[in-house]
């Protein structure tokens, strides 16, 4: 047997290795992009996501829920809940959900109370508090009525 022939099934056997290789590295990306999101509408959070580890997530991000309190000195900070834990106690303002405390630092209005609202911003602290630090914000729906 030569060296020609011999080489052939070597050269097949590395192809193979580098496709296979080549593969598995784009699933790998993928799942990566897949997994920590890739833009778009698809991003926005819920209170219920971020409640367990807020600082889990990095930098600016959005976040939906139900404004349901507000503080009696600062108008600006308020509280926001999950829509579906609310949903889920009959909207029960008193129910045990987490309260999101928000400062909004931006120059409009503030959202009212049974806004359902998706808040642009990030988690930091203030005087020692954890708040959804807020630059901007879109009233999606309202749902005053419901509150009890």
């Amino acid at each position: 047997m030569n060296k020609s022939s011999m080489a052939f099934p070597l050269e097949r056997k590395k192809t193979l290795q580098i496709l296979k290789f080549t593969t598995l590295v784009a699933l790998l990306v993928s799942f990566t992009i897949f997994a920590l999101g890739c833009g778009g509408d698809g991003d926005v959070l819920t209170v219920g996501d971020v409640s367990h580890d807020p600082f889990a997530f990095q930098g600016e991000i959005v976040v939906s829920g139900l404004v349901t309190h507000f503080t009696l000195d600062n108008d600006r900070i308020f509280g926001v809940k999950d829509l579906d834990e609310m949903r889920q106690c009959g909207f029960n303002i008193e129910c045990g959900a987490w309260i999101m405390p928000v400062l909004y630092i931006g120059t409009g209005e503030i959202p009212q109370l049974g806004d359902e609202v998706n808040l642009t911003g990030h988690f930091t602290y203030v005087e020692d508090d954890l708040v959804f630090q807020v630059t901007e914000y879109s009233v999606v729906g309202n749902f005053a009525a419901q509150l009890n």
